[in-house]
């Protein structure tokens, strides 16, 4: 574990790996917020960041950019700190913010993509990879092993090996790519862009030259004084989650089984693209309601 993204790979609570590369490129120059590699990128500076009760944010500061990352949790979406079907759904967004401290206008995208890790417990299984045309959202793609073990194994020290992870746009202008991680990487740090094909061989093990799912916002010419923002949405889709006295049993948020994923991608583009203001409420009632037990002390805590 380290305190720099930039230093090691995220890593699940067990320690095990779990490969997220994130890059930001700047004028034709590539620079690296997440991950060690690749190292033809160097590392962008961090100057800043914070937790909340729903966000996890950073601040990168390269080429003459600043880069805030945020990662926001499911319940940010809805704004509502205590409902738990809300806090059961499976989508995330990570949120870019750029801006221009040097007052000179800056070209910028970002790049970001997840391993076949996310999906598998040992690196050895073989895992498959889709596109999906979902309604509100820009490319989707999705990564998952080709054997699905439902809730067939148990132990502390396990990840999900069943599902699939979802990378998903809401620009029109993003675009994703499901390939290799070195050419998928270095496409990013020559061109600024996503693969052009995506790599069809498949099924192939985890660690079989590190199949990612890719995407890249492209923020456009930043003018001084503006703010760019994009976002790229990472969702889970487990199916069954828990087995309960024999009974396997969906997740909260479709527990009824009337809701496809399709549908919560969709909801969380949309929810980003008409209210961005709804992120952060839930993180307000909160504070509000903790302060008001015990005052801010109480809240922090």
């Amino acid at each position: 574990m380290t305190d720099e993204l930039t230093d090691n790979w995220p890593r699940h609570w067990s320690g095990t790996p779990m490969g997220m590369s994130g890059m930001v490129w700047v004028d034709g120059k590539a620079y690296r917020w997440c991950g060690p590699a690749p190292q033809e990128a160097p590392a962008a500076e961090r100057i800043g960041g914070g937790v909340t009760i729903d966000k996890t944010s950073y601040l990168f500061t390269a080429g003459g950019v600043n880069l805030a990352v945020e990662f926001w949790s499911p319940q940010s979406l809805t704004g509502v700190a205590d409902d738990m079907v809300q806090a059961s759904r499976s989508v995330s967004v990570v949120k870019f913010r750029a801006s221009c401290p040097d007052k000179r206008p800056h070209d910028v995208r970002v790049y970001l993509d997840l391993s076949g890790e996310w999906c598998t417990n040992n690196p050895d299984d073989k895992v498959a990879w889709s596109r999906h045309r979902v309604a509100a959202c820009g490319d989707v793609l999705s990564l998952g092993r080709v054997e699905q073990p439902v809730l067939q194994h148990a132990g502390d020290q396990r990840r999900i090996d069943w599902g699939r992870v979802y990378l998903a746009g809401t620009g029109a202008s993003d675009r994703g790519g499901a390939g290799g991680h070195n050419a998928s990487r270095s496409r990013f740090v020559q061109t600024g862009g996503a693969l052009e094909s995506d790599d069809l061989r498949m099924p192939r093990a985890a660690n079989d030259d590190w199949p990612v799912l890719a995407m890249v916002v492209d923020l456009k010419r930043i003018e001084p004084g503006d703010v760019a923002e994009g976002q790229v949405l990472i969702g889970y889709d487990e199916g069954e989650a828990i087995e309960l006295f024999g009974r396997k049993l969906r997740p909260l948020w479709n527990a009824d089984g009337k809701r496809g994923f399709a549908q919560e991608l969709a909801l969380a583009a949309e929810v980003c693209r008409r209210d961005d203001a709804l992120l952060g409420q839930a993180h307000n009632q909160f504070w509000t309601e903790a302060a008001r037990v015990g005052g801010d002390r109480y809240a922090k805590l």
